[in-house]
């Protein structure tokens, strides 16, 4: 996953009134299910009210547990109860998480005739 500084994160997030954490969500989204086979669906979930955005949340969280190894149950509270701390928190286990698999192994094997 690609490192990020947490500061930025927030600071970027608040700046934006918001907008940039949910680019966030959706770039982590994209890396988790790549890098580790999370399965977290379109981002266009978050469109439907409430439910929508709960559902979406909850399996992003349960990417987050595959990549970083932190209970889904406590990664969905601390980001819907508090983001402001989430957030940065996430990018620093983001930041310290190992691939699923070596890179050679992700890629197909090249070989000449």
């Amino acid at each position: 996953m690609k490192n990020r500084s947490p500061i930025v994160v927030v600071l970027l997030t608040l700046v934006t009134f918001g907008i940039y954490g949910l680019v966030w969500h959706v770039q982590t989204k994209n890396e988790m299910n790549r890098t580790y086979n999370a399965q977290i669906p379109t981002a266009w979930l978050l469109l439907v009210p409430f439910v929508g955005a709960l559902y979406w949340t909850w399996k992003w969280c349960a990417g987050a547990e595959r990549a970083t190894g932190m209970s889904a149950p406590v990664v969905f509270l601390l980001m819907i109860l508090v983001p402001i701390v989430g957030m940065p928190v996430m990018v620093s286990k983001f930041n310290e998480a190992k691939p699923a698999l070596p890179r050679a192994e992700l890629a197909p094997s090249l070989r000449a005739a």
